[in-house]
C-alpha cells in the first residue's frame, strides 16, 4: 500500500499528468504519505514543497481517532484515511460487529 512502487505511488503516477509537478513521499513527520507538488521554496529537488496535495494515513489497528487527529493537524485540499473493519468471519462478539459504525459515528 504505503511502499515506492505500491498503490499510492501508482495512484500518484496517474495524477501526475493532470496536476504537473508532483511526487509521492512516504513517513514524513508523523505522516504515512504525502503528495507534494509545487515550487522548491529553499532547495531543488522538491525538498521543501509549496504545496501538499493529498495527505494519506493508513491504520491496520484500531486506533483511528489518533490517525484522524493527524489529519486535521495538517492543512491539505484531500486527507484520505485508509482503515480495515474485521472480516465477516471474525465478527464473533457485538463490539467487533459494530466497530466500523461506531469509529464512524465517533
Amino acid at each position: 500500500m504505503l511502499s515506492h512502487g505500491g498503490f499510492l505511488n501508482g495512484v500518484m503516477e496517474r495524477l501526475r499528468p493532470l496536476v504537473g509537478r508532483l511526487e509521492y513521499w512516504k513517513e514524513v513527520y508523523t505522516i504515512d504519505a504525502l503528495f507534494v507538488g509545487g515550487e522548491d521554496i529553499f532547495k531543488t529537488d522538491l525538498h521543501y514543497p509549496s504545496q501538499l496535495h493529498v495527505l494519506v494515513e493508513h491504520e491496520n489497528g484500531q486506533v483511528l481517532e489518533e490517525e484522524m487527529w493527524k489529519l486535521i493537524f495538517w492543512r491539505s485540499p484531500l486527507k484520505v484515511l485508509i482503515c480495515y473493519d474485521w472480516y465477516e468471519n471474525e465478527k464473533t462478539t457485538e463490539k467487533r460487529r459494530t466497530w466500523l459504525s461506531d469509529k464512524l459515528a465517533a
